[in-house]
């Protein structure tokens, strides 16, 4: 039985447009996906005055990959799902910045290749876009459609240039020059909670 999305409690405007953000029981992040631009209506005012504190740890976090100075995520998320997806997010977990994989491979890392379609249902299943970087499994849109959120991808590519579908990683900044360069000309993420008109 499929489980039911987490709400959106919280928005966050980013490079890619607007991201809705989803708390679980516990504060930890539940969902996150790369709203479509006709869901930018839905933001209108706060609904709550006081942010959770891992929102600000989230938008920081975001903000610090949007300007390719943060590589690696160190946010409580909340993954709820079946076995099998659980155990298809736990391995793309593992999967670092710049690093991809095919379907297949994943499949047969995990020993599960004669069920490979069921591993790219658990992809698109993912409630929680970017921190669980689904991103870096290539070969998985094949299988099924795509989730409303991947279109986010080409855009991903021009912004954090290493994470991308073709995850070439020569153009990424190495020296702190570089890091300093990138950050200021990079566009930042502004926080706005979930709205009631």
């Amino acid at each position: 039985m499929a489980v039911p999305p987490i709400p959106f409690h919280h928005y966050l405007h980013s490079p890619l447009g607007w991201i809705g953000v989803g708390l679980a029981d516990g504060g930890k992040i539940g969902r996150l996906e790369v709203l479509p631009e006709s869901e930018d209506t839905l933001i209108l005012t706060p609904r709550n005055r006081r942010e959770p504190r891992v929102l600000d740890f989230l938008k920081s976090q975001l903000d610090g990959y949007f300007r390719r100075t943060l590589r690696t995520f160190n946010l409580p998320i909340h993954l709820a799902g079946d076995a099998l997806e659980q155990r298809v997010w736990a391995e793309t977990l593992l999967l670092g910045f710049g690093q991809c994989v095919s379907l297949k491979v994943l499949a047969e890392r995990m020993h599960a290749v004669e069920r490979t379609n069921a591993v790219a249902a658990a992809l698109r299943a993912s409630p929680v876009a970017i921190l669980v970087p689904t991103h870096r499994v290539l070969g998985w849109e094949e299988a099924g459609p795509l989730p409303p959120w991947i279109r986010f991808l080409r855009t991903l590519e021009d912004i954090v240039p290493g994470e991308s579908t073709s995850l070439t990683a020569d153009s990424l900044p190495t020296t702190a020059h570089e890091l300093a360069r990138a950050a200021a000309q990079a566009p930042s993420v502004t926080l706005r909670p979930k709205g009631k008109g």
